[in-house]
């Protein structure tokens, strides 16, 4: 799936089919169009500061009241730059190292030691080496195909390309591949170098170039190109592909070997779909005896690790897109975070996900990273390690239709780029993935559960999703309180308190997408209350695209219960139109991740039936009805 863009139109739904997914969740990858925010300020000692996160406008959302997360990023910026150091907050390499960066490129020598990218690495106590974690069950082999078109060279843009993207990826210095994945996994998942004979041997890359010239207009759909097949066969002559077919069915995997193409094509020929994984291809390799079940693939321009760790995120790990915010999460804008003073391979002053967070609680559990420890009764002092540490943990407490995640991030290593507010350091975050893997909006849980309108918030802040000692400190949901919460830090202690207050619907609401009055080209997700027994007017007009007959719309009935859990109950509710100028299509999915299902209830405008301007819907769940009369429908 590619991530909306921010020009919020009527088909910027975050939807994908096998399964068809309304709310955030992610088949294959991303694209990132829009520009990235600003870094964070001037970095002190170690070369670090403020937040240096990213921001998105609006996006798309879900039923069950969740949102889908909007997408970000840009290409990276043009040719030229200076080498400087790395975290280490030097403009050149310490202990006897030069930086490798000069024209086009930041240094590689990160950290201010070593005269490689791998000298200096850092080794946490309590964590593996890098050696053992190289070792470990989810450490994945990495193919990495320089991709050139007849008439193209990659190193126009960037000199000695295949040993800066071999730098850049398996690297184990700040803002490196190996060390991105070394710091937020504690030593569990390392990028393995590809044996290769090409260049310089063994380094993980190679370069090919197709028989096609370069596109230099339209767009293009990438894997329904010639391309990729093309390359692969020629990387046949550098890889002995069945080396890697460890379960010797023919076929390689994602985790047997995972091939990233680095495509040598401007963002706006993919239609800013610039990045992609999990694409399937089923190519038998020439030559090789075996085939490639599926790639990854970014353009060229992606040359820092932020973009290229997302989408191995998804092939390696599995992990989805969540809900709003994400701009603490690998799997949303927390990708795109900019180091201070790292900047891309390809410019001197462009800072573009250069430092990346870390995964979410959510993000490390799908992506077996950590199995979280269940509570079911008053617990008080329990402690939550940040991932920082040796002993982090996610505790996991039962809720109506799934569970609630609680994990503690603290501003620190590739988490100094969360934006937390107010100054904080960290905090205690909450994730509901019952449905939607959504975060959890803790003054939410009260101010929303009223039987009243509003509209969704689906901005980039996370003040609202996080808790520390003197903010959103004590909140329940479920039939649990959660109080006494600490200062922020790497072990962070609160209460957990069971209530045996029985959990049901208090009321419901109707959920749907109106166009932003304060946004041109934007729309929004307005909730407005469904009495038992009623009739309610929603004016089709309001809706984006509202007087285009051809368009996409949606509806969703949410419960809201006196708990403090909102779920969607489009799948079990029962639709009935009083016309056939306008049908109901409920098509059932469950995300990934999640414990229970949904449907989007497309309302379906028929041309060919004479047309109502007027059409009531009545709503059955349970023992409850209601009814909904659309007006102005197109």
């Amino acid at each position: 799936m590619k991530m909306p863009s921010p020009i919020a139109s009527l088909a910027t739904f975050s939807v994908f089919v096998a399964g068809l997914v309304l709310g955030g969740a992610v088949a294959t990858g991303c694209s990132s169009t829009s520009h990235h925010g600003g870094s964070g300020g001037g970095g002190g000692s170690g070369g670090e500061s403020g937040a240096g996160g990213t921001s998105s406008s609006a996006s798309s959302g879900g039923s069950g009241g969740q949102a889908a997360g909007g997408s970000g990023g840009k290409a990276a910026g043009g040719s030229g730059g200076t080498a400087i150091g790395g975290s280490g907050g030097t403009a050149t390499s310490g202990g006897g190292g030069t930086a490798t960066g000069g024209n086009g490129g930041a240094s590689d020598a990160g950290m201010g030691g070593g005269t490689s990218a791998d000298a200096g690495a850092p080794v946490h106590v309590g964590w593996p080496t890098y050696e053992q974690a190289e070792a470990a069950p989810l450490s994945t082999p990495l193919l990495i195909i320089l991709t050139d078109f007849s008439d193209s060279d990659i190193a126009t843009f960037l000199p000695n390309p295949d040993v800066a993207w071999s730098n850049l990826m398996f690297g184990r210095n700040q803002g490196q591949g190996n060390h991105y994945w070394y710091e937020v996994t504690a030593g569990k998942l390392q990028l393995i170098k590809a044996h290769e004979s090409y260049g310089q041997a063994d380094d993980g890359v190679i370069r090919v170039k197709l028989s096609e010239s370069k596109p230099t207009s339209g767009t293009f759909v990438v894997e329904d190109q010639p391309w990729i097949p093309e390359a692969l066969d020629q990387a046949a002559q550098y890889v002995h592909f069945a080396d890697y077919d460890r379960d010797h069915n023919g076929s390689l995997s994602n985790r047997e070997l995972s091939v990233l193409f680095v495509l040598n094509l401007e963002n706006a020929n993919t239609a800013s779909a610039g990045a992609e994984a999990n694409i399937v291809i089923n190519h038998a390799i020439a030559g090789s005896g075996v085939s490639l079940e599926k790639f990854l693939r970014i353009v060229h321009r992606y040359a820092s690790i932020g973009t290229p760790c997302h989408e191995l995120g998804h092939h390696i790990l599995g992990l989805t897109h969540a809900p709003n915010p994400t701009v603490h999460d690998l799997m949303g804008m927390g990708a795109y975070a900019e180091d201070p003073v790292l900047t891309t391979r390809y410019s001197s002053t462009d800072h573009y996900a250069t430092r990346p967070t870390g995964p979410t609680a959510m993000g490390r559990i799908m992506g077996g990273l950590v199995t979280p420890t269940s509570i079911t009764d008053t617990t008080l002092g329990v402690k939550l390690y940040s991932p920082q540490g040796t002993n982090y943990n996610v505790i996991k407490l039962p809720i109506t239709g799934g569970y609630l995640y609680l994990e503690n991030r603290t501003a620190d290593g590739y988490d100094r780029s969360v934006p937390f507010c107010n100054g904080h350091t960290g905090g205690i975050f909450a994730t509901d993935p019952a449905q939607y893997l959504q975060p959890l909006d803790i003054p939410g849980i009260s101010s929303r559960n009223p039987a009243v309108s509003y509209d969704g918030n689906d901005d980039e802040t996370i003040c609202n999703f996080y808790a520390l000692k003197g903010y959103n400190d004590t909140f329940t949901i479920g039939q649990y309180t959660i109080s006494n919460v600490s200062e922020a830090g790497p072990v962070m202690t609160l209460d957990i308190t069971r209530n045996n207050t029985p959990s049901v619907i208090g009321n419901y609401k109707y959920e749907y997408w109106i166009k932003d009055p304060n946004r041109s080209g934007y729309q929004m997700r307005h909730f407005v209350p469904a009495p038992p027994g009623a009739t309610t007017d929603i004016d089709f007009s309001t809706f984006p695209s509202g007087t285009d007959p051809t368009a996409w719309f949606t509806m969703n009935l949410i419960a809201y219960y006196n708990t403090g859990e909102i779920r969607s109950v489009n799948a079990d509710a029962t639709w009935t139109s009083t016309s056939s100028y306008l049908t109901l299509q409920p098509a059932k999915f469950q995300n990934p991740g999640t414990t229970i299902g949904d449907a989007i209830v497309h309302l379906q405008i028929n041309a060919g039936v004479t047309h109502a301007s007027t059409v009531v819907v009545n709503i059955s769940h349970g023992s409850f009805s209601t009814s909904m009369r659309l007006i102005n429908v197109p």
